[in-house]
């Protein structure tokens, strides 16, 4: 998560164009009682954790996305045509190209790679950003440990790839963050090594702290897509997901930090910054993704919460998945055995 502290409180709802006006952090943090009257209130499918401490300063720490500036046009109202359903959202928007549809493989109404024919391709959520803005980090090697896994046929084999090395080297910082599209830059130029070469601190390191043969250690020749750019695309995001998960932007909440079951939906508190996650998957019936966050599995549901699709947080308007068929070095599946 990013330290959003310079001159408005949160600068980047006005980089996202999203017309909303920016509001200063509330004096006193959302109690379970205004939480728990919300959840009420609004019929939420979501409940909050049975237990929650919870420090205002502390959680602010645990976002660490830069957000992107649109590439595409500002969100614009529906024109009036044929509703297009896979653009979900606060608003409807245009079509931007019209045309003959484009063919797809069928979708199932569900999946999680948590469980995919009884195995599980996702790392284990035990390690947490902590105190530090790496959030960015986090998200984008999960979903590469996992999409690795994928296509080495490999589950519940964690490739185990240095959060520490893609957030310092590439340019992150525990206060301010790190832009997603800047580490998936950095990642598919560089590569990363395995955790060991340069273990996570939960604080800003040099990249020089690497180990001295990082170079021989690099898993190389990844391939980044953008499943979606600006747009909530949900038919676009789940034909990216049947191949493994993907990097999601969001906007945070505060009560986010409350979640413990359902398909959370923002109900209260404030905006606090943006996050990275994984989606892992999608239920049809809960008509949301299914994402793997990274404070630990002690939070949400052993590290995981559902939520909205069409949820005010914008999950999935901004992904990146990742093409490993090239991956050389320490990402060849020959490794792995």
């Amino acid at each position: 998560m990013t330290n959003l502290t310079p001159l408005t409180p949160f600068p980047w709802l006005l980089i996202l164009g999203l017309g909303a006006t920016a509001t200063a952090v509330s004096a006193e943090p959302l109690t379970m009682q205004t939480l728990r009257n919300a959840l009420l209130e609004q019929g939420a499918s979501w409940q909050p954790a049975a237990t929650s401490s919870f420090d205002p300063a502390a959680f602010e720490r645990w976002t660490g996305l830069i957000p992107e500036v649109d590439d595409l046009p500002p969100l614009a109202a529906d024109d009036g045509g044929a509703a297009d359903s896979r653009l979900v959202g606060p608003r409807r928007l245009a079509r931007r190209n019209p045309g003959a549809p484009v063919a797809r493989p069928a979708l199932p109404a569900s999946l999680d790679w948590r469980n995919a024919e009884g195995a599980s391709f996702m790392p284990p959520a035990t390690t947490a950003q902590g105190s530090c803005g790496s959030c960015v980090a986090f998200a984008v090697l999960s979903t590469l440990e996992a999409r690795l896994g994928i296509a080495c046929n490999a589950p519940q084999e964690p490739f185990d790839l240095s959060r520490q090395f893609l957030f310092s080297c590439g340019g992150g910082s525990c206060r301010q963050g790190l832009r997603l599209s800047a580490a998936v830059d950095f990642l598919t130029r560089s590569g990363v090594p395995d955790t060991a070469c340069m273990p996570y601190r939960e604080e800003d390191a040099p990249c020089a702290e690497a180990c001295e043969d990082v170079s021989s250690r690099l898993v190389e020749g990844i391939v980044a897509e953008r499943p979606t750019s600006g747009i909530i695309d949900v038919d676009a995001i789940k034909q990216a997901l049947l191949r493994g998960p993907v990097v999601s932007n969001m906007i945070l909440y505060e009560d986010l930090a409350h979640y413990g079951g359902g398909v959370y939906r923002h109900v209260a508190g404030d905006q606090l910054g943006a996050h990275a996650v994984v989606l892992v998957g999608w239920s049809d019936a809960d008509a949301a993704w299914i994402a793997r966050n990274s404070w630990g599995d002690g939070w949400g549901e052993g590290g995981y919460f559902k939520v909205a699709w069409d949820d005010a947080s914008l999950p999935g308007r901004y992904t990146w998945a990742f093409d490993v068929s090239a991956a050389v070095g320490a990402g060849k599946c020959a490794t792995r055995r």
